[in-house]
C-alpha cells in the first residue's frame, strides 16, 4: 500500500503506521535527515516541491509521535527513481521518504 496519497504529501494510514514503527529504531540516534523523492511524471520543479513536502511531513510526524531526534529535510525530487516506465501505479514507489541516520 502507498505511504502517501497520490500526488500529495498527505500520509496514508499505512504511511503513518510506518513512521510510527520507525520511532523505536531511533532510540539511540541523535539526528535523522528525511530525504523525500517523487515520481518523474510531472515537472522537475513540482517534483522537488512535493519531495520536500513529503520529507517535511515525515520528519514532523516523527517528532510529533515522540521521536527524540533532531531532524533535517532534503528533497531530491525525481532523482534516483526506484521504478522507471510502466503505469503510475507501478511508479508509485518513487514517491517515498528515506530516513538517513546522521552521526
Amino acid at each position: 500500500a502507498a505511504s502517501f496519497k497520490a500526488g500529495t504529501a498527505k500520509l496514508t494510514t499505512t504511511g503513518k503506521v510506518l513512521v510510527g514503527d520507525a520511532i523505536a529504531s531511533l532510540a539511540y540516534v541523535g539526528s535523522v535527515r528525511c530525504e523525500g523523492y517523487a515520481d518523474y511524471a510531472g515537472t522537475a520543479t513540482a517534483a522537488n516541491r512535493l519531495a520536500t513536502a513529503r520529507a517535511t511531513a515525515v520528519c514532523d510526524l516523527l517528532v510529533a509521535d515522540g521521536a527524540a531526534v533532531k531532524t533535517a529535510v532534503k528533497g531530491y525530487g525525481p532523482t534516483w527513481p526506484l521504478a522507471v516506465g510502466g503505469t503510475s501505479t507501478f511508479r508509485a514507489d518513487n514517491g517515498r521518504v528515506v530516513l538517513r541516520i546522521l552521526i
